[in-house]
């Protein structure tokens, strides 16, 4: 399947956090990145793999750039921003994470996070050993298989966030984009996407798009005069998603 990491060492500390109890593949757990380890199905798939539970303070960091990567992650309750920071301390984040997510897996390549993953509010996350996960993905084809469409989710974002930094986006669109997409996302996972409270702020929202906190927050305004958004503060309502769909189309001295 890939590079598989050695062993961990008795004295590697494990993830804190109380054992996941059995669970019933219901959402959250339906959507989660995990699944294919928590649940296998097929015939002669191993049993599940041990999955922890570990709560992460808003603000703290689940893990930071440097890192070393022993295991993987997924969203349980909450949401996450992933960042990476230049020589200077400066911030740029490059992701935002909801329940199911899959996060870390960038360290995968060599061996070591190369981003810092910061929960935006109290979350929770599940916890599974890499090697775990890679030796049950080995043993299985069908629990492979579940794995890899969960890794390939994760580059379909990835594929989509690229879209908004595009040359000749316009920043309403950039914006409208996002929140298409995050409003997708929520769908996915079942959760409440057509009133929705932004965990992020229109700051950290710039940040990703490329785009001034004051620029955000004039597309914001542009979007509402316009009829697409109902906006009140963090709480934003999709009112009319085609027209939503089509500011990129609306001229640009608009803006």
């Amino acid at each position: 399947m890939f590079d598989m990491p050695t062993q961990p060492n008795a004295g590697d500390a494990a993830p804190a956090g109380e054992p996941v109890p059995p669970l019933t593949a219901g959402r959250p757990c339906a959507a989660c990145g995990l699944l294919p380890l928590c649940f296998p199905h097929g015939h002669g798939v191993p049993e599940p793999i041990g999955i922890r539970h570990q709560q992460v303070r808003k603000g703290d960091s689940l893990f930071r750039q440097g890192d070393p990567f022993v295991h993987v992650q997924a969203v349980r309750t909450g949401y996450f921003k992933t960042v990476i920071a230049d020589r200077l301390g400066t911030e740029q984040v490059i992701g935002f994470h909801l329940p199911g997510d899959l996060l870390g897996l960038d360290g995968m390549l060599h061996g070591r996070h190369g981003c810092d993953a910061i929960a935006l509010e109290d979350s929770e996350v599940c916890v599974a050993s890499y090697f775990d996960a890679g030796e049950m993905c080995r043993l299985s084809p069908q629990v492979q298989e579940g794995f890899w469409r969960s890794f390939a989710l994760v580059l379909t974002n990835h594929e989509r966030r690229a879209l908004l930094l595009g040359q000749g986006v316009q920043a309403q669109q950039r914006l409208a984009m996002f929140l298409e997409d995050w409003a997708r996302r929520l769908r996915n996972a079942g959760l409440p996407h057509e009133e929705i409270v932004l965990p992020m702020s229109r700051q950290e929202i710039g940040s990703l798009l490329g785009l001034a906190l004051e620029t955000v927050s004039r597309c914001f305004a542009k979007l509402e005069s316009r009829g697409a958004l109902e906006v009140r503060q963090r709480s934003i309502r999709i009112v009319d998603p085609k027209l939503l769909a089509s500011a990129g189309l609306w001229p640009q001295d608009e803006e």
